[in-house]
């Protein structure tokens, strides 16, 4: 629980018998580009949308939650002895338009226990007797930080922080309810705690590694850090939107999306440049502002930044696969007329039932149908053969003629997808060979360290998808399959995945374990050596129907 700061101006609204109103606001700290966090220009903001009670000892008397100005009333017995309590929740319910979000801690022990019953944070007033002529009571969420930016530091109750997290997520939402009136977004859970830090472990230790969404098991939702002199992101405004951005495009789109580290020049897996691109540039779109600033170090000073109004330039490569070239891409379409509108479109309805992976491509083909204005077709196809894509008249949900070269000896150039078309059961089907390498990356998600395969049942019928090792001579190890469709996996295995399958079309993902492991230096999954560097392996690949029969 935190302490309002001050705990009212005392002045007096035309009376109503038992109103209390006011406005609540927050310490907003700017996040500036290679300076870290600016103390000094600290501004009070109002906290929008938050949700606001009056309680007693034993019971609460009534809630509502703050305008967009931060203002909020309540009318009360006169004479109760109460507090006002303003919580970092946001809560807005309807058929349209409907939202829940709430910043807890996961430090705490309800964490541990139920981490959605981990507590939120929350401002409470000092305690007051509701007068017969009402009152005005303003609260404050003060920053805790005393002093200069460089010889200060945080001496009381970080109060601001949760909320600023808060804002952020009420601002984003705003923008997008501009364009989407009717969307809604399913409830989502924050965790910051002024203990996490960028270490791995146990969340409830405030081990969280870094700022990041969590999609899935009992306790998803954004992980914030707040470790003051180590790193601390709840001003970092750009960061905490790009990882809503991941929420967004989990909940309300789809991200097949498999994480791990990106950084500048890195040459990525499809799924995650988009999904790291899109966090990026919606950043920048929902904050008016293309500058991303993420702040660390001794009392906040350090500092790193992009642009990402900007092309990509070296050591990025202007590419589909580059998380700078999809961010670019990203935030210059926001800017043509419509252009946020009809992306926004795209991830809710082509994007989220692509038969493909999501990546630019999906979107692409699927912006190709809806723009019907010759000049802004013209602004994005120019935009898109900026980033090494392919135009809108040649995209489609596979890629089109956009292809990526191997630097193996002879080079070699290859396609986003392989297509694999059953033959009918009892014919042998055709292999194709199918590589991998770590030539463009050592870690699992990099490009070319897993291929994107195309699969088409022409029937119903058990299907099997098997691979087999050819090469490099003497080299020993095995593939890993991930079979799905639409997003949604159906089986997953080593050296080949079965299953009985409607006529239609799939997707699967083959990599290499091995070359997979390759962040680890020492040993594989299954305790082998892991891959030296500049590794290709081929296997091959057979898709066939072994039997026929309706589902």
């Amino acid at each position: 629980m935190l302490v309002a700061c001050g705990g009212g101006s005392g002045a007096k609204p035309p009376p109503e018998a038992g109103k209390v109103s006011g406005t609540v606001t927050y310490d907003a700290v700017p996040a500036v580009k290679s300076e870290g966090l600016d103390y000094t220009a600290t501004r009070s903001l109002p906290v929008r949308g938050a949700v606001v009670e009056a309680f007693s000892k034993t019971e609460t008397l009534g809630s509502t939650v703050t305008d967009a100005q931060g203002k909020y009333s309540l009318v009360l017995p006169p004479g109760r002895e109460i507090q006002i309590r303003v919580q970092a929740r946001l809560l807005r319910e309807g058929k349209e338009g409907a939202w829940s979000v709430a910043i807890r801690d996961n430090t705490k022990p309800g964490y541990t226990a139920v981490p959605t019953n981990a507590p939120i944070y929350a401002m409470e007033s000092k305690p007051l007797s509701v007068p017969r002529e009402g009152m005005l009571l303003d609260l404050h969420a003060a920053s805790g930080w005393i002093g200069s930016n460089a010889t200060g530091g945080y001496t009381g109750a970080r109060a601001a922080a949760p909320f600023s997290v808060l804002d952020q997520v009420y601002g984003a939402m705003q923008r997008f309810l501009v364009v989407a009136p009717d969307l809604n977004f399913p409830h989502l859970d924050i965790y910051w705690s002024e203990n996490n830090r960028s270490s791995e472990g146990e969340p409830e230790n405030g081990d969280i590694g870094t700022s990041h969404f969590n999609p899935e098991g009992p306790a998803p939702g954004l992980y914030i850090l707040g470790k003051a002199d180590v790193d601390t992101d709840e001003y970092d405004t750009g960061v905490v939107v790009h990882e809503w951005g991941h929420y967004v495009e989990a909940r309300i789109s789809r991200s097949d999306s498999v994480g791990g580290q990106h950084g500048e020049g890195d040459k990525l897996d499809m799924r995650v440049a988009w999904g790291e691109g899109w966090g990026n540039g919606l950043a920048g779109i929902v904050r008016n502002d293309p500058l991303y600033v993420d702040t660390s170090g001794r009392n906040q000073q350090d500092s790193f930044f992009f642009d990402v109004s900007a092309p990509p330039a070296p050591p990025n490569d202007a590419a589909w696969y580059n998380e700078a070239a999809m961010q670019y891409f990203i935030y210059q379409l926001a800017q043509q007329p419509g252009g946020f509108e009809t992306t926004l479109a795209i991830l809710r309805n082509e994007q989220k039932h692509t038969p493909a992976f999501t990546s630019i491509f999906p979107f692409g083909a699927a912006l190709a149908k809806r723009l019907a204005d010759s000049a802004v077709i013209g602004n994005v196809n120019t935009l898109l053969a900026s980033i090494g894509t392919p135009t809108l008249d040649e995209l489609d949900d596979w890629g089109g003629p956009a292809s990526y070269t191997i630097p193996a000896v002879p080079p070699a150039l290859a396609k986003p997808y392989m297509r694999f078309d059953a033959p009918p059961a009892g014919t042998p089907a055709t292999p194709q060979q199918v590589c991998v390498s770590n030539l463009l990356g050592e870690d699992y998600n990099k490009l070319d360290q897993g291929r994107f395969l195309r699969l088409e049942a022409p029937s119903a019928g058990t299907y099997r998808l098997s691979a087999s090792l050819v090469s490099p001579p003497g080299f020993t190890s095995k593939a890993h399959i991930w079979l799905s469709r639409q997003g949604e996996p159906i089986q997953e295995d080593d050296d080949a995945v079965e299953s009985v399958l409607e006529a239609g079309t799939y997707t699967a993902f083959l990599v290499d374990t091995v070359l997979s492991n390759g962040g680890d230096d020492d040993e594989d999954e299954d305790g082998g050596a892991a891959a030296p560097a500049n590794t290709r392996v081929c296997y091959q690949v057979s898709f066939e129907r072994i039997s026929a029969g309706a589902l």
